[in-house]
């Protein structure tokens, strides 16, 4: 019980607190850079806030990786994401990380 109200405490936090203050997603794909080599890859706050949001994700069962993923798999999956849906970059940043993490590591559902 202990460590899902930890987790629940994590998301929230995570849902509320993007880098640079980045409101929508085109922010937050702007203030963490727009290319692997001086972007995102180049960011650790970005590679931090990322994570943590991956942990979070996991540890309340919203996704589920099959096996070990690393912070540069997250980074290129969530950057990916956001270049291929560029009509959602108008959302709120968390929502739409939230959707390339459960695209890539959905949890089966039976």
């Amino acid at each position: 019980m202990k460590r899902l109200l930890s987790a629940a405490a994590l998301v929230s936090a995570v849902a509320f607190c993007t880098p640079a203050s980045a409101a929508n997603a085109l922010q937050f794909y702007d203030s963490c850079g727009t290319d692997t080599e001086a972007g995102f890859i180049n960011r650790p706050y970005c590679h931090a806030y990322l994570e943590g949001f991956f942990d979070a994700m996991s540890a309340t069962s919203q996704i589920c990786p099959s096996s070990d993923v690393n912070v540069s798999q997250i980074v290129i999956v969530v950057q990916y994401w956001l270049r291929s849906h560029s009509t959602t970059l108008k959302y709120p940043a968390h929502v739409i990380i939230r959707n390339a993490m459960i695209n890539e590591w959905p949890c089966r559902r039976y």
